[in-house]
């Protein structure tokens, strides 16, 4: 399927001409090469927004967003374009991460279309009935890039220890801070978790750049820092 998720997100999902899916860890990406459709063959990378759970027990969704003249000739791919997925990559979530004890709570950090593997992630962790503290922390520009909210309720329903703290750096929209994400932020929202907490990082170069100094400035060990810091 290929639909519109916001007036500027597409959300992919495929599924094999053959077999089955093979494993992979939440939060990784591919490199997506479509072999037909009236786009170019040249391969992008992008996180995987699925995780392997019975809603996607044999498919794999990527949420891609607007970015230039490769994402703009989404609008000519249909049902039944062939696609090659070279992976998975990445580590931000590895399985000794995911066998930490519930006791150790996540921040998962946001920057716009950098929620993706935030959602593999707590997708993952609802799939597994996790009663963890989980701290989703999500920075956005403007009121147009919110979505995905009604999944994340139910995620919270199933978890009440799952908490969604959102926040516009470029427009004010009601209800919601204005700002960026910080460490008074994190603090206030009650995500500041810094000696026992684990921290996973994703969106545009500037945020992780700013959210690398936050941890810094409060000592996070690196090996509690899991970072996807390929460009946006």
């Amino acid at each position: 399927s290929i639909y519109r998720g916001t007036p500027t997100i597409w959300t992919i999902e495929f599924e094999p001409v053959q077999g089955k899916i093979p494993d992979y860890n939440p939060g990784e990406y591919y490199w997506i090469y479509f072999e037909d459709g009236e786009i170019s063959r040249e391969g992008h990378p992008f996180s995987t927004s699925s995780s392997i759970t019975t809603r996607y027990d044999n498919s794999i969704e990527f949420m891609i967003k607007d970015a230039g003249d490769w994402t703009d000739s989404l609008k000519n791919i249909d049902v039944g374009n062939i696609a090659r997925l070279e992976g998975p990559h990445g580590d931000m979530y590895q399985p000794h991460i995911q066998a930490l004890d519930e006791s150790v709570p996540f921040v998962l950090l946001a920057g716009g279309i950098g929620l993706t593997p935030m959602l593999s992630i707590a997708r993952h962790e609802k799939e597994i009935g996790s009663q963890r503290e989980i701290h989703l922390v999500w920075g956005l520009s403007y009121e147009e890039d919110l979505f995905m909210l009604d999944e994340l309720e139910e995620i919270k329903k199933e978890n009440p220890n799952f908490h969604v703290h959102i926040i516009f750096s470029n427009e004010e929209v009601e209800g919601y801070p204005f700002g960026f994400i910080s460490n008074e932020y994190l603090e206030e929202v009650g995500a500041g978790h810094y000696i026992d907490g684990h921290f996973f990082v994703c969106g545009p170069a500037p945020m992780i750049e700013a959210t690398k100094r936050i941890l810094n400035h409060a000592n996070v060990p690196y090996d509690q820092r899991h970072i996807d810091d390929f460009g946006f």
